[in-house]
């Protein structure tokens, strides 16, 4: 049989489903258009159109199907991450007693990006943390020790693929960790992370340019601005191995951000998102902001301009982390990213 043509692997021909006996195809371009499927409609039909929809989409790179037949059992993914996904379930179900005899399960993630979100500060303390101290950072030092592994097998075991490790609120040492200052051990931990199929993430300071860059400015639209994000998104993806994205707050208690230059956040979003796009880096952008115009300390609210912005004008690729004024989250999964929005 020749190398190209694909084929469904370890699944007989069932003869009743006639042409639509649908064959794995993981070697063709048009696969990632699959990795979620998300409707805007409830109809019984349109139920019906989805589930065909996840037929051919199969388990993907990070589904997995696990089956007993004739005294084997298979894990069966498209890709390496469902592969250790269905190993961690099939080890759950040996674990809780379930029975593996005639199992045949098939499990395929919704969302592309299931992430941790870490407020860990560069001292070791941990913002709103009620149980210990950081295990990524003391008295301003990376740490990649035995519990970075331990963290990444927890994570993985329960579908994760992503972390960011540090505070959103970013300030002093923390700015620099988009810097050779702490490139080494950022490498360490993203080698054990990829390991578990886990992205590094980094949460990154809006005023950088101007606190370590020495621009007299950060302002979106500034070519010096722009240009200076570009070469620090260049140094940052080539030089940290399985590096994921950033998450982004600006505006907000204090720290600087495209109002401050009569911008929209839709503008600073875009502008970081170009920087890193050669790279097929992600940059999440919390819109839930305060617009600190009255003053240290006196919050004006949160502007529903912000999040109006964000929803009609950043480009696609980017993704944007907006809470609702009623407190409720809302999630859209949208091809490779997800929305959250205000309504």
């Amino acid at each position: 049989m020749h190398n190209s043509v694909p084929v469904w692997k370890g699944a007989a021909m069932s003869f009743e489903n006639a042409w639509l006996n649908y064959r794995r195809m993981p070697e063709i371009s048009e696969k990632a258009y699959f990795s979620s499927v998300g409707v805007n409609s409830q109809g019984r039909i349109t139920r019906t159109a989805v589930d065909e929809l996840n037929r051919e989409a199969s388990v993907g790179v990070e589904g997995y199907h696990i089956f007993e037949q004739d005294g084997t059992v298979t894990i069966e993914s498209v890709g390496d991450r469902g592969l250790l996904y269905g190993s961690f379930a099939l080890i759950r179900m040996l674990q809780t007693g379930k029975k593996i005899s005639g199992t045949d399960l098939t499990e395929v993630p919704q969302n592309p990006i299931r992430i941790l979100n870490h407020w860990d500060n560069m001292d070791g303390s941990i913002e709103r943390g009620y149980s210990g101290d950081s295990f990524f950072f003391q008295n301003q030092k990376v740490l990649v020790n035995d519990r970075t592994r331990a963290y990444a097998r927890l994570a993985a075991s329960v579908g994760i693929n992503a972390s960011v490790i540090n505070n959103v609120n970013v300030k002093g040492n923390a700015t620099k960790l988009i810097t050779e200052t702490y490139r080494r051990k950022l490498q360490e931990m993203a080698e054990i992370f990829a390991d578990y199929g886990i992205s590094l993430y980094l949460s990154l300071n809006f005023a950088a340019p101007m606190e370590i860059g020495g621009l007299n400015s950060a302002d979106p639209l500034d070519e010096n601005v722009r240009e200076w994000w570009s070469r620090q998104m260049a140094d940052v993806f080539t030089g940290i191995p399985n590096f994921g994205g950033f998450l982004v707050k600006a505006d907000s208690e204090g720290r600087p951000g495209p109002f401050t230059y009569g911008r929209t956040h839709a503008d600073g979003a875009n502008m970081l998102a170009d920087a890193a796009a050669p790279y097929n880096g992600t940059i999440i952008w919390r819109c839930f902001v305060y617009n600190w115009t009255g003053g240290i300390g006196r919050p004006t609210g949160r502007d529903p301009d912000t999040t109006i912005l964000c929803r009609w004008t950043v480009s696609s690729g980017r993704m944007l982390y907006c809470r609702s004024r009623t407190g409720r989250w809302i999630s859209r999964s949208e091809s490779r990213f997800l929305l959250f929005w205000a309504d």
